[in-house]
């Protein structure tokens, strides 16, 4: 977790394995902006494999906030709001510059940290 409950559900087939699909099926008209963000989170995170993306977002506030008053392994259906999200991310950027691929590689040592 944090898990997007439709898309855990299409594939959690995989379990821990690499989910393998041609993101040509899924996509025929993304802007070229989004193309951008995408590229960077996979050449900064697909490094990392799902136990580790894992315990990087445990790190984070959104999903230690809205885990809150449950045990560590404990399910929690409690929704992280995109709203937590932004004020998190836009204080790490503020903090860290995340859009500079050093302040990113200092955000990951951080969560590496803890």
């Amino acid at each position: 977790g944090p898990v997007y409950r439709t898309i855990y559900d299409k594939y959690k087939e995989f379990g821990k394995n690499p989910i393998v699909v041609d993101l040509k099926d899924y996509a025929t008209d993304i802007d070229s902006k989004l193309v951008c963000v995408i590229d960077y989170v996979l050449e900064n995170f697909g490094i990392y494999n799902g136990t580790v993306l894992k315990e990087f977002t445990h790190a984070e506030d959104p999903w230690i906030n809205a885990h809150s008053g449950y045990g560590k392994s404990e399910i929690c259906e409690v929704e992280i709001t995109h709203d937590s999200i932004k004020k998190y991310f836009d204080a790490m950027n503020e903090k860290y510059h995340l859009t500079e691929k050093k302040g990113l590689q200092k955000y990951i040592y951080t969560l590496m940290s803890n």
